[in-house]
């Protein structure tokens, strides 16, 4: 056998994805009852043809689509338990059983809200980014029977985060450090309008709470949290600068000492602003406007993985008594960001679940082109996985690539075991040969070569 590649993988680590809008063609089909309104046949018709469009965006993206509606059907069925419970109590008689003569009324309503809540659960139809109508008709030989068709746009990251929603098992991993900055700025007012002498007595206080809230709401996510000074934002803004190419993954795994402070961190930005709008002196009132914003930043990528903007706030204080009119503007500031880091902190568990950092090494490539090829296939297929690859180095024939796998070791053995013999898109296959559970070896072939039986794989 004549093997034009072979490859060698060493398991530790993260990161590409599947991108790009296409045109997909989604057909629906959908039997109306008597009862059912125009715009009920035209939900219902819609949803279908969206559950079309995802089958073959699913399939086309080497995922299975069994699997996935599997799995979606058994968790609407789940939420879906309440609805049906609470609806059958309001036709139950005493027994707790539907009388025969409000069945065929319970079944109808069961119907209409099953269908309804259906069509909504999980907002799959978020991945559809436009779409136009091709046709809408009904049987001539059965009229209820309705059919229709779509043109539609999809975002296949969006399908991939649906994907990854209804069929992956959740657990945690944590970051290292999670980097605090906080800004405050005023406006129309000195920071004595807040009822201290010395700024730092009025931003302590908010910074401590927002610790102690931080410290408490992100533990087993993040090993300590740090306020920065002055020197320490620059270095972290020094760090988000430097280009994510392959000499920055190598020396990040390396463990070198100038990138590794930063490298397995968050960043949490926090800006504050408070407006003096107008103050009464003779009557001791002060109204003050607060808002601002905050961004959480995932510092290896430099990518923002949450970020809100606060709708503005105001408040009349009396500030008869300086102690206390202090006290509860630095109460208003301090809530005002805590449904935003709220937000943050559910964004980091979402990314960081249960993933695990496996070392790819790869020899023999003819071209870069080979080992980003197998990084594609890695990443499409493993999905499921939230598996994610990227170049950390290269030399002409050989190179590294990093995935980013949940569910740990074992299931990554058993992953690649499972990809022997997909084709890699450019003429040829990928063999896998597992030798041991920390070592594997991958063998690239022409296509229209035929693996030996010594080539399957085993472990």
């Amino acid at each position: 056998m004549n093997f034009k590649t072979i490859v060698t993988l060493i398991l530790f680590f993260l990161a590409t994805s599947v991108s790009a809008q296409t045109t997909v063609s989604g057909e629906g089909r959908f039997y109306a009852g008597d009862d059912d309104s125009l715009s009920f046949v035209k939900a219902q018709l819609h949803y279908q043809a969206v559950r079309d469009v995802i089958s073959k965006e699913l399939k086309s993206m080497g995922l299975d689509d069994k699997v996935f509606w599997q799995r979606y059907e058994s968790k609407f069925s789940e939420y879906f338990q309440s609805v049906e419970k609470q609806l059958k109590e309001k036709y139950a008689d005493a027994s707790g059983e539907v009388p025969k003569d409000k069945k065929l009324d319970y079944e109808k309503a069961l119907r209409a809200k099953k269908l309804e809540a259906m069509s909504r659960y999980g907002r799959i139809q978020g991945v559809i980014t436009s779409y136009s109508v091709k046709r809408m008709t009904r049987s001539p030989q059965n009229p209820q029977s309705r059919f229709y068709q779509i043109e539609a746009k999809t975002d296949r990251r969006s399908v991939n985060e649906l994907y990854i929603k209804f069929t992956s098992d959740e657990a945690d991993r944590k970051y290292t450090t999670l980097f605090v900055t906080v800004d405050f700025a005023l406006s129309h007012m000195t920071w004595t309008d807040t009822g201290v002498e010395v700024g730092s007595d009025f931003t302590d206080v908010v910074r401590d709470h927002w610790r102690k809230w931080l410290e408490n709401k992100f533990t087993g996510q993040i090993d300590e949290i740090v306020f920065t000074d002055d020197t320490m934002q620059r270095q972290l803004r020094e760090f988000l600068l430097i280009p994510r190419d392959i000499e920055f993954n190598q020396r990040l795994e390396n463990g070198d000492s100038s990138l590794s402070r930063y490298g397995t961190g968050l960043w949490l930005k926090i800006s504050m602003k408070m407006d003096k709008l107008r103050e009464d002196e003779l009557l001791k009132k002060r109204e003050i406007s607060i808002d601002g914003d905050v961004l959480m930043i995932e510092l290896r990528t430099n990518r923002s993985i949450a970020q809100s903007n606060f709708e503005p706030e105001k408040k009349l204080f009396h500030t008869e008594e300086a102690k206390s009119f202090s006290s509860s503007l630095a109460s208003m500031v301090y809530s005002k960001p805590l449904p935003a880091f709220e937000e943050a902190r559910r964004a980091t568990r979402e990314i960081s679940m249960s993933r695990q950092d496996f070392h790819l090494k790869v020899a023999s490539l003819t071209s870069i082109q080979d080992l980003l090829d197998v990084g594609t296939l890695l990443t499409n297929k493993g999905v499921v996985h939230q598996a994610r690859t990227e170049v950390v180095g290269f030399d002409g024939s050989k190179g590294v690539l990093n995935i980013s796998f949940r569910g740990g070791r074992q299931n990554l053995t058993s992953f690649l075991r499972g990809i022997t013999g997909a084709p890699l898109g450019n003429g040829k296959v990928l063999q896998v040969n597992p030798e041991k559970p920390t070592e594997m070896t991958l063998m690239v072939i022409e296509q229209n070569e035929q693996p030996t039986k010594n080539s399957k794989t085993s472990i």
